[in-house]
């Protein structure tokens, strides 16, 4: 596909614009996003602005862990402009050539050797960087000063961006993460040094985060505990219409969050990290999770009305849908597993997918097959008999009577 982009660009590019530069088609890296994106407002002055980034914050969010790099965008550079006049250039037989020269050799800062100092050496160096303007403007060239043939400005370079929040200009920080850290951690890390510089920042200067792409995987992750919350309250709610059993439906309350925290001990010696992909993995798996609880209990259940003892009905009929329930899950494995092995951008997206719906699948089966059968002879045996509220006693029977139909 990028070979295709190539070619289909140097196709148009005789008819670009003079003066444009070689157009550059490269693949995107999703690792080279920002995780943080951070504005610096409340000032006018723009050079302060980007001087407070560049030199105080900027370095003390890249000594963190995690961090990459920060990229400073927007705000005004200070630029010492020399301007030549070319008819004085001129008359003195001065050339562009020297000009240049005199500001490269006087603007330097040399080592100057070492001083012995007892039983240490002292290094030294010579200061020749130019403290101000006025020096600039002094600085001989042969017969006159470099003020009688330019005009020196302390300016602004030209900005080559600006950045803007709610119509005022700013400053931004685009805060890069290491390959394979943590969004979440980073973020966490850099906000919480944030509001340590904010406490030393001038009165006026405000620091805002504009993005925070951990924001999206927190998101995920509460929708997958939602999800997984409401998938096992319909689950509970259509296990108990069918059995009418409360303590049978606890099982599964029981077997669900199980499942999910097994699920991450697979997930973590995999070295695979909490991300949108995995966790979206995840949700699709806790849809799947109750089936295999659900068939076991019920068909326990199946064999204790049937007359049987407890404990052997739940050895029963676990033995005689476990073939059947393995079956069952493993076909479902069989159609994600292989997308482990494809090459290209699709194993990129959809491995660690794939991975962590075949883990979340294989918990379940296991916790179907050994806690549900472990928990039922509690949960199933026989008690005595209490007092049942005459409302649910004739929807119990309501219920059973509809089934019954259904069965017939």
């Amino acid at each position: 596909a990028a070979l295709s982009i190539r070619e289909k660009v140097d196709q148009v590019r005789g008819y670009l614009p003079d003066g444009t530069e070689a157009p550059m088609v490269f693949k995107i890296d999703p690792t080279a996003l920002p995780v943080l994106t951070i504005a610096l407002t409340g000032s006018d002055d723009l050079a302060e602005l980007k001087s407070l980034a560049e030199d105080r914050i900027k370095p003390r969010l890249e000594r963190l862990q995690g961090v990459a790099s920060v990229n400073v965008s927007g705000g005004l550079e200070r630029e010492i402009q020399v301007i030549v006049d070319p008819a004085r250039l001129q008359s003195f037989g001065l050339s562009m050539t020297q000009v240049a020269q005199l500001l490269a050799y006087e603007n330097l800062n040399l080592p100057g050797g070492e001083v012995p100092e007892g039983t240490v050496n002292l290094l030294v160096r010579t200061i020749g960087q130019y403290a101000s303007v006025d020096e600039i403007r002094d600085l001989r060239l042969g017969p006159v000063r470099l003020g009688d043939i330019a005009e020196v400005r302390d300016t602004f370079a030209e900005a080559e961006s600006m950045v803007w929040l709610n119509g005022r200009p700013a400053v931004s920080l685009d805060i890069q993460k290491q390959s394979g850290g943590n969004s979440v951690a980073v973020a966490n890390a850099v906000k919480a040094e944030l509001k340590k510089i904010e406490a030393e920042l001038p009165g006026q200067v405000q620091a805002t985060v504009l993005s925070d792409t951990s924001r999206m995987v927190v998101t995920s992750l509460e929708s997958v505990a939602t999800n997984g919350l409401q998938g096992a309250v319909l689950a509970i709610l259509v296990l108990l219409f069918f059995l009418r059993h409360l303590r049978a439906t606890f099982a599964i309350a029981v077997s669900i969050p199980v499942a999910i925290i097994s699920t991450f001990g697979p997930v973590f010696f995999s070295r695979i990290t909490l991300n949108i992909i995995s966790l979206g993995g995840l949700a699709l798996g806790v849809g799947m999770m109750v089936d295999s609880s659900i068939v076991v209990l019920e068909n326990i259940f199946r064999h204790k009305e049937m007359g049987k003892d407890i404990v052997q009905a739940a050895e029963d009929g676990t033995a005689e849908v476990g073939l059947a329930v393995t079956a069952s899950t493993l076909t479902t494995v069989v159609v994600f597993l292989p997308v482990v092995w494809i090459t290209g951008l699709a194993q990129l997206f959809f491995r660690e997918l794939a991975l962590t719906i075949s883990f979340s699948l294989m918990m379940s089966l296991l916790t179907s097959m050994t806690l549900v059968p472990m928990m039922a002879p509690r949960l199933l045996e026989d008690r005595p008999a209490r007092r049942e509220n005459p409302r649910i006693a004739r929807l119990s029977a309501w219920i059973a009577g509809r089934l019954e139909r259904l069965e017939a």
